[in-house]
């Protein structure tokens, strides 16, 4: 969009600077004010015409003309001997005859279309119809319409016929659908089939598994009992080590009575006792030797019993703990949990 014009040297304007507005701009003042020239320099940078110098102002050398469009700048210059030039910013255009550099006139958008004088006929009404079709075509390129007309025309023949034919094969495909809705059907029941079997399997996996679990309760229960008939052997060998050791503090109390005899026996010899308390000597002697033989045969016992209830415990801690890691807390046959420390 141009949002400025400044003009220098041409026609009555040897120095004009006007700043557009966004929307509509109306130019008005008193005749011979410089209205229309305004407007032809506008045409003459936008169109490169009129041609010829004669637009120059009387007393200037040359004349140049500068749009602000779009934050750049366009200059076109023209002098009385051999300049005649535009500018697009720093870039200069020369050589390009009666016509307007591209880069120039792609950046305006303008063409004489868009001009129309003071005097001159309403735009289009006094034109032949091929005139007019002729700039109408220069403005919206009417062939690049005739061509797109004509390929959409065949593009909508074409899709004609293949909605025609899709038509068609929808209907088969309906028809075949209704064909086939027992596999639909089959389907859901190959689907239940599946699971059921499924679940059979599950089933059995685990009455597998059960069955093992209870062998291996089987198991435990006959080593459980065989280690409480040990803990029952060790519990009678401890009774009887508590009996050992009455007996061996009986021992050695007839120790203490041997010695007793030993020195009483030299006393004997010194003098000699009476024959009744020698007797009962003897004998309660004979009554000694056999206890103490009998002490030491219940104390072979008592070693052999203390060792057989270490390993009888040894034996019943590791079944317990096999019996644990394959039952858990739970009881294999009913799932209830197990409270009864083992």
């Amino acid at each position: 969009m141009i949002s400025k014009i400044q003009i220098r040297g041409f026609r009555k304007h040897k120095k004009l600077s006007i700043e557009f507005g966004p929307n509509v701009n109306t130019i008005i003042g008193p005749s011979y004010a410089g209205k229309s020239a305004l407007i032809r320099a506008l045409r003459w940078t936008a169109v490169n015409k009129p041609a010829g110098v004669s637009f120059i102002n009387w007393d200037e050398k040359q004349t140049a003309v500068r749009l602000t469009v779009d934050k750049q700048y366009i200059t076109r210059t023209r002098s009385r001997t051999s300049t005649n030039k535009y500018e697009l910013d720093k870039k200069e255009f020369k050589a390009f005859g009666n016509d307007v550099p591209d880069e120039i006139r792609q950046l305006l958008n303008l063409s004489h279309v868009n001009w129309q004088g003071q005097h001159e006929a309403p735009f289009w009404f006094c034109e032949t119809a091929g005139e007019v079709s002729r700039q109408l075509n220069s403005i919206i390129n009417l062939e690049v319409i005739d061509r797109t007309l004509a390929s959409l025309a065949s593009t909508l023949k074409y899709a004609k016929v293949g909605k025609t034919l899709i038509s068609i094969r929808l209907e088969e495909a309906k028809k075949e659908v209704e064909s086939l809705l027992y596999a639909k059907q089959m389907d859901t029941d190959l689907t239940e089939i599946e699971s059921f079997n499924q679940r059979i399997s599950e089933n059995a996996a685990e009455s597998s598994v059960l069955s093992d679990l209870l062998k291996r309760v089987v198991i435990y229960a006959s080593e459980q009992e065989q280690a409480a008939e040990a803990a029952n052997r060790g519990k009678i060998a401890i009774d009887l080590a508590r009996s050992y050791r009455d007996i061996r503090k009986s021992a050695n109390n007839l120790e203490d009575l041997l010695e007793q005899a030993k020195s009483t026996q030299k006393e004997v010899k010194r003098r000699p006792p009476p024959f009744e308390s020698i007797e009962a000597l003897k004998t309660k002697l004979k009554e000694a030797d056999e206890k103490y033989n009998n002490l030491y045969d219940l104390l072979d016992d008592i070693e052999s019993g203390k060792d057989k209830l270490c390993r009888a415990k040894e034996t019943l801690k590791i079944r317990k703990n096999k019996f644990k890691e394959a039952v858990g807390n739970e009881c294999p046959i009913c799932g209830g949990l197990l409270t009864k420390k083992l």
